[in-house]
C-alpha cells in the first residue's frame, strides 16, 4: 500500500500496513509488536495448536504465558495450519495482500515449508519480506537450531560479563533475541521506506548471531584494535572508562561514571579527594584506565563512609553521572518511570487487566499506542478471513478439515 504523495490522516504512523506475522517465541513477536504499537495491522498466524511462546513458562497468568503476553500486544491472530495445502493457499491468499511478512524458521524449515521469499514475491512481487534467523542465511550453522543462551555463548558476551573470576555468565534478559527484533523492525521500516520510492519490495535479513555481535560493537572494534579477547572488569566498569562501574556504600550500591574531565574533577570534589584530580597516574581518562588496579580500591574505600542516598545527593549537586541500583519492584516504583509512560496496562479477554512494559519511542505528531491486549489463539481468524475475501462456506470447510481454529 503506496501512501506517498497522499494526504491522508493517520493517528499513528504505520496505520494501513498489512504485516503477516508467521514468527513465535520473542525475536520475530517483539519486531511486529513493535510494528503493531506504530499502528501497522500486523495479522499473526499460529499453527491450530499455538505457537511454542505460548507454553513457555512458569510463569503464567490465567494459563497464558507471560513469555507471550510481553511480545504479542497490537495484534490479530489466526489459527492456521499452513503444513497442509489448503492451509498454504490460504496463507498465500492473505500474502497476496500484505505489504509485510515476517518469520523466523530455521533456513531448512522455511524450505520444507515452501515459504520462502521466492515462493512469496509470486503472489505478491513487492512485498517485504523478513527472515529473521538464529546464525544466518549462509555458513555451516545455517541449519543449526539456537535460542537466546546458545547464541549470548556462542557471539562472545558472556566472556565479557560478570566478575573476572566468574565462570561464563548469560546477560539476564534475552538480549540476542531482543537485538533482532529492534533491528529487524529497523530493517523492514528502511525496505518500506525504499519501496515508497521505488515501488519494489525486498528482502530482509537478520540473525540473532550477528545482532548479538553488533550490540557488542564497542569490545569487537576493541579486540580488533588490540587483538585481545576483552577482559572482565573488576564491579561492573567497562574496558575504555574509568571510573565508569558500580561501589558499594554503607549500606547498598551506587553506579558512577566519571570517565571525562568535568566529572572526574566533580568526583574527586565529592569524594574529598582532590588530590587525585591532577596525579600523573588518573589525570586523564587513559591514564586511568591504565592506572585502574590502583585507583579503584582508593575510591571504593571512600564510599563505605557514607550511605547511597548521602553520596548521590553530593554527586548530583557537582552532575556526576549516578544512580542507585534499583530491583523491579523499585524500578516501576520510581515516578520517572510512570511519567514518560513506561508502563502500560491493559484489559485482557482471559488474564483481566495486565501490566507491560510500554512504548520506548515517542512520536511527536504519531504517537504509537496499546490498542490491543495479547490475542487469544485463533482469536480473529474468521473475522480477518473475512476480510480477505474467505467465505462463510469456505471458513466453514476449513473448520471441518481442522486447518483453521477459532
Amino acid at each position: 500500500m503506496s501512501i506517498r504523495n497522499k494526504k491522508i490522516k493517520v493517528h499513528r504512523a504505520l496505520e494501513g500496513i498489512i504485516i503477516i506475522d508467521l514468527s513465535r517465541l520473542l525475536s520475530g513477536p517483539l519486531c511486529t509488536m513493535m510494528l503493531g504499537d506504530m499502528g501497522a495491522d500486523v495479522i499473526k498466524i499460529e499453527p491450530i495448536d499455538g505457537e511454542d511462546g505460548r507454553f513457555y513458562g512458569p510463569p503464567f497468568i490465567e494459563d497464558e504465558s507471560c513469555a507471550f503476553l510481553c511480545a504479542n500486544r497490537n495484534k490479530r491472530d489466526i489459527a492456521l495450519d499452513i503444513t497442509t495445502e489448503k492451509g498454504k493457499e490460504l496463507f498465500l491468499r492473505l500474502v497476496s495482500k500484505a505489504d509485510v511478512v515476517v518469520e523466523n524458521f530455521r533456513p531448512d524449515i522455511r524450505e520444507r515449508l515452501k515459504i520462502n521469499y521466492s515462493k512469496i514475491i509470486k503472489y505478491n512481487p513487492k512485498v517485504i519480506y523478513c527472515s529473521i534467523s538464529g546464525f544466518g542465511e549462509k555458513g555451516p550453522n545455517r541449519e543449526k537450531p539456537g535460542v537466546d543462551v546458545i547464541f549470548q555463548g556462542m557471539g562472545g558476551i558472556m566472556t565479557i560479563t560478570g566478575e573476572p573470576t566468574f565462570p561464563p555468565t548469560k546477560v539476564g534478559t534475552p538480549v540476542a533475541d531482543a537485538t533482532a527484533g529492534m533491528l529487524a523492525a529497523f530493517g523492514i521500516l528502511t525496505a518500506l521506506f525504499h519501496r515508497e520510492r521505488t515501488g519494489i519490495g525486498q528482502k530482509v535479513e537478520v540473525s540473532l548471531l550477528g545482532s548479538l555481535l553488533f550490540l557488542q560493537s564497542p569490545l569487537v572494534a576493541i579486540y580488533f584494535g588490540t587483538g585481545e579477547n576483552p577482559p572482565r572488569y573488576f564491579s561492573g566498569g567497562g574496558p575504555a572508562a574509568v571510573p565508569s562501574q558500580y561501589f558499594k556504600t554503607k549500606d547498598s550500591y551506587i553506579t558512577v561514571s566519571a570517565f571525562n574531565k568535568k566529572f572526574w574533577i566533580g568526583l574527586c570534589k565529592v569524594l574529598g579527594k582532590e588530590e587525585l584530580i591532577d596525579d600523573p597516574k588518573f589525570r586523564t581518562n587513559p591514564d586511568r584506565v591504565k592506572n585502574r588496579e590502583e585507583l579503584i580500591p582508593i575510591i571504593q574505600k571512600r564510599f563505605l563512609e557514607k550511605s547511597a542516598q548521602e553520596w548521590i545527593a553530593s554527586l548530583e549537586k557537582e552532575e556526576v553521572p549516578c544512580g542507585r541500583i534499583l530491583n523491579y519492584k523499585e524500578v516501576f516504583s520510581n515516578p520517572q518511570v510512570a511519567m514518560n509512560e513506561m508502563i502500560e496496562t491493559i484489559d485482557h479477554p482471559k488474564c483481566g487487566k495486565i501490566t507491560l512494559a510500554g512504548i520506548p519511542v515517542k512520536l511527536e505528531k504519531t504517537q504509537g499506542a496499546v490498542k490491543r491486549p495479547p490475542p487469544l489463539l485463533g482469536q480473529h481468524t474468521e473475522e480477518i478471513l473475512k476480510e480477505f475475501g474467505i467465505t462463510d462456506a469456505e471458513i466453514n470447510e476449513l473448520l471441518r478439515l481442522n486447518i483453521i481454529r477459532k
